[in-house]
């Protein structure tokens, strides 16, 4: 399965879907995507899962490679 940056993975399915996959709120889901906010990484293993293999750790930390 193709392993998405998280702000890609909310750009394919929108804020409104991709939060209700992650279990989090649409304005959480906006502001993941705009880069104003990043989950804490308490968090990140519970956005992988819920994403059911879409996501993966590097999912959150692609930017910071650069």
């Amino acid at each position: 399965m193709t392993n998405f940056t998280l702000e890609q993975y909310i750009l394919k399915y929108g804020d409104s879907a991709a939060s209700q996959n992650l279990a989090i709120s649409e304005r959480s889901a906006a502001a993941y995507r705009r880069g104003e906010r990043r989950p804490r990484p308490k968090d990140i293993p519970r956005l992988i899962n819920l994403s059911r293999g879409e996501l993966s750790f590097a999912s959150f930390f692609a930017g910071d490679w650069q």
